[in-house]
């Protein structure tokens, strides 16, 4: 599996450290939504923001899901 490897550009190593990051991101602040404390803690106009945050960030990790399939379909992994 490790011997198999993609020529990739720099930039798109760059986009792949950038996709974990928000992923990380967007993991965390899904578990503050859906925690049940949520409501109870975060004033109305919080609320509206931390979903906004999420729905955000979960808009760019799906951009940046589009682009990685973008290069790795014109740069397929090399065959055994």
């Amino acid at each position: 599996m490790g011997s198999q490897q993609r020529n990739l550009q720099p930039y798109q190593y760059s986009l792949l450290r950038e996709h974990k990051l928000k992923v990380e991101e967007l993991q965390k602040i899904r578990r503050v939504v859906h925690a049940p404390w949520f409501k109870k803690r975060l004033t109305p106009d919080e609320q509206v923001l931390a979903y906004k945050q999420y729905n955000l960030i979960q808009d760019l990790v799906k951009v940046l899901d589009a682009r990685i399939e973008i290069f790795r379909r014109e740069n397929p992994k090399p065959d055994k």
